[in-house]
């Protein structure tokens, strides 16, 4: 049967007209198809941008009511870690410290295995990247145990920002590093300022117990930058 019908093509050919109108049907459906993706994409773009004008409104009103709690400095590691890492969900076994370690720029990398070795054992690293908020940079690491998270971050400092002791920052040392704390709506925030670095830990742990992890962690990150 095929060797007939292909004998009979063969003596036919195609009707007149046939391949015009084939080619037209086709042309007439690739606008319709452009539209169909253009206004699935308008669809996508809407709604994911809703759910980002639904994060920041959140994180603004976590802000407006943490900030003033707190030194104008300490509020520069607690800005990134509600924008970053409290709206962020913690599903599942995390990625290995090493994968995670290679989001990081090439001098940072080796800094991930150093934070998780120095922070309590319960806690996993979940998060190891840069991210911006608001135009600054933020070398962002964030441990999560299933119920509290802490984030240790790294920025540069920018307009004279400086480290002195006032009476909305605590000062404590451990090993030579001087680290500031202070706390505010239930967020800890503790930094120390190394070269051109200052370095936070922000937590929803209890000010004794954040400020303690600080004070194990502290000298290992800046003995890790003294390298840099």
């Amino acid at each position: 049967m095929s060797d007939r019908l292909r004998d009979a093509y063969n003596s036919e050919g195609l009707p007149p007209g046939l391949e015009t109108r084939v080619r037209a049907g086709l042309q007439s459906r690739r606008p319709r198809v452009l539209v169909w993706t253009a206004a699935a994409a308008a669809i996508a773009a809407g709604f994911f941008g809703f759910l980002y004008v639904q994060k920041m409104m959140t994180v603004n009103r976590i802000l407006a009511a943490a900030e003033p709690g707190l030194h104008s400095i300490l509020r520069v590691g607690l800005r990134d870690h509600v924008y970053c890492a409290v709206m962020r969900k913690y599903k599942g076994a995390p990625a290995p410290v090493a994968k995670l370690a290679s989001d990081l720029p090439v001098e940072m990398r080796g800094l991930a295995p150093v934070i998780q070795q120095h922070v309590p054992a319960r806690f996993a690293m979940h998060v190891a990247h840069v991210c911006k908020y608001k135009g600054r940079s933020y070398v962002h690491v964030a441990l999560h145990d299933g119920t509290r998270l802490v984030s240790v971050m790294l920025t540069r400092r920018e307009g004279g920002e400086s480290l002195t002791r006032t009476d909305l920052l605590t000062m404590t040392s451990a090993a030579g590093v001087d680290v500031f704390s202070g706390g505010s709506q239930g967020y800890d925030v503790s930094t120390f300022e190394k070269g051109e670095w200052l370095v936070f830990l922000v937590s929803d742990l209890e000010p004794a117990e954040s400020r303690s992890i600080m004070l194990v962690l502290a000298p290992a990150v800046r003995d890790y930058l003294g390298k840099v």
